[in-house]
């Protein structure tokens, strides 16, 4: 599922959207994704409640700047020690 897809499935659902921006060598996000995303039932419970997106930061660091500087600005810091 696309980017406007999922965002117009999450309008029509009225679910928040559940948004997961990782990078394939990242230790965290790979923890993330045995632990939570891998467990069935985990994964039945978020896909339950949200429109869950995943984001290779790689391959589009423009979503993951924008993201991180909102972390950053709401909390003081952001991500998993990237």
């Amino acid at each position: 599922m696309g980017g406007e897809e999922a965002f117009e499935r999450a309008r029509r659902e009225d679910k928040p959207v559940f948004l997961s921006i990782g990078y394939s060598t990242c230790h965290w996000c790979h923890v993330m994704e045995r632990e939570s995303f891998s467990d069935p039932e985990v994964a039945s419970e978020l896909n339950r409640t949200f429109v869950c997106i995943k984001v290779d930061r790689e391959e589009r660091p423009d979503i993951d700047a924008t993201y991180m500087m909102f972390c950053q600005l709401a909390n003081g810091s952001g991500g998993g020690g990237h």
